[in-house]
């Protein structure tokens, strides 16, 4: 699993972003923040963390360096965070359902213990079902102001419309020298040689900071000939963790080597859509029916030797 230190609610470095930062704290200090948002953008990109900078600031700005973007240690937002801040997190071995929702607007109903407003963040929810969906949107309706709801979709699956709808949203991109700028500062930050240093597949910052966390923690030897190995290694983790980070490193490991044996092939591009989409079709059907080890790998080296 990732540790905490590596989520995004606790970096107290923003890193890029002061537009978006300046932005997002005059709406909550005018107090003309929307009630329901939506942050849309590729996953790992920063989303979370520029919201939870934001945050900090409003909660208590004297303890934030708002010159280079950092939460102060002093910040009394380290421990709001704790009564002011629900988050919810769809990237685990469960989703936030229906039973969830019944918890959440129970807990709702009560006032906070400072009187502040109260955040809850909803990451991932393109992964919830329509009927979670549909009864956090219910909670939504509540007459009760101090309450912000910020949804994050990450691309991941398409957003159902009747959330769509309902949210202002907003939409953040990197561009490739932040990207890169960014990388490396993180990667140093927490001491990781980047093992993934590749010019054929985009990778977020968040992204390559999970994965070549995952590949030091579990000793996996990033190279071609260990391709089918590291996939058992790291399902048979998976079937432990329950850590989609492990999901998406696999299929990302899967998805350079593809880049790297076929880029000198004509039409090749045409030919790694071909592939990724009979790849990735295998994997997925691996994790979501719980299938057989040995039958996903035959099939998977159907796809990738033929």
């Amino acid at each position: 699993m990732i540790p905490d230190n590596l989520h995004p609610l606790n970096t107290l470095k923003l890193f890029k972003y002061k537009k978006e930062f300046r932005l997002l704290s005059n709406l909550f200090l005018k107090k003309k923040y929307p009630r329901i948002s939506m942050f849309s953008g590729q996953k790992g990109i920063g989303k979370l963390t520029l919201i939870s900078h934001v945050l900090a600031y409003y909660f208590d700005s004297k303890n934030y360096d708002i010159a280079s973007n950092r939460i102060l240690p002093t910040s009394d937002y380290l421990k709001l965070k704790n009564y002011n801040v629900i988050y919810i997190n769809n990237n685990s071995n469960r989703i936030f359902g229906i039973d969830e929702c019944r918890k959440l607007k129970e807990k709702l109903q009560k006032s906070t213990i400072n009187n502040k407003p109260r955040i809850i963040l909803v990451d991932d929810v393109e992964l919830m079902n329509v009927y979670s969906v549909n009864s956090l949107l219910k909670i939504t309706e509540e007459p009760l102001n101090y309450n912000y709801f910020i949804f994050i979709n990450n691309f991941s699956k398409e957003i159902f419309d009747t959330l769509k709808s309902r949210c202002i949203e907003f939409k953040i991109r990197l561009n490739n020298e932040d990207n890169n700028e960014i990388k490396r500062e993180i990667l140093k930050k927490h001491n990781l040689e980047d093992v993934l240093e590749n010019k054929f597949v985009y990778l977020t910052p968040g992204n390559r900071l999970y994965f070549n966390f995952l590949i030091n923690q579990y000793k996996i030897v990033v190279n071609d000939n260990d391709l089918i190995e590291n996939f058992k290694s790291l399902t048979n983790i998976y079937k432990k963790e329950k850590d989609l980070n492990l999901q998406n490193l696999i299929k990302y490991l899967f998805e350079i080597y593809l880049y790297k044996k076929e880029k000198l092939k004509e039409n090749y591009s045409q030919y790694i859509i071909n592939k990724n989409i009979s790849l990735f079709r295998d994997l997925n059907d691996y994790f979501f029916y719980n299938l057989n080890q040995k039958i996903t790998i035959s099939k998977i080296n159907q796809n990738i030797y033929e």
